[in-house]
């Protein structure tokens, strides 16, 4: 039944919510990466530092939002703790670590949405794609 009605969310969510809206940020002037040669080693001392959110975008560009989590930081310590932090406040704190899926890097982190999906370093930005999930998205972020 849980099932069920998260499918039932997640459509209503595509539905609803997929509509460009003329966002101000333009994640295809970002040449975003994973670089050869690169390790879980590498890509966590890249991450290290606070992220401010910048921007999603649904599949296909049909959900681009610059506004929806306003205020969202991520901070990753070096010690493998990650705090989610809105508005200056922190609301979550978990672990995190660099794993590797289908030989994509990605995020292990616990109950934190955003960081769900194959992990890109795109200059001083970071996103993390969820192309691969039926109702991925990805979310930018930008190194303070």
């Amino acid at each position: 039944m849980k099932i069920i009605l998260g499918f039932i969310i997640t459509g209503l969510f595509l539905l609803l919510g997929c509509q460009y809206d003329n966002a101000s940020f333009n994640y295809k002037d970002y040449n975003c990466t994973q670089g050869q040669g690169w390790d879980s080693n590498y890509i966590a001392q890249q991450l290290i530092g606070k992220w401010d959110w910048k921007y999603i975008v649904c599949p296909e560009g049909l959900y681009e939002n610059d506004t929806l989590y306003n205020g969202l930081v991520l901070e990753l310590i070096e010690n493998g703790t990650i705090n989610l932090i809105e508005n200056n406040i922190i609301v979550k704190s978990s672990s995190w670590q660099v794993d590797t899926i289908y030989n994509r890097f990605i995020l292990a982190t616990p109950g934190i949405e955003q960081t769900r999906g194959v992990i890109y370093l795109c200059g001083d930005y970071l996103n993390f794609s969820d192309d691969y999930s039926p109702v991925g998205y990805n979310n930018y972020f930008k190194r303070q």
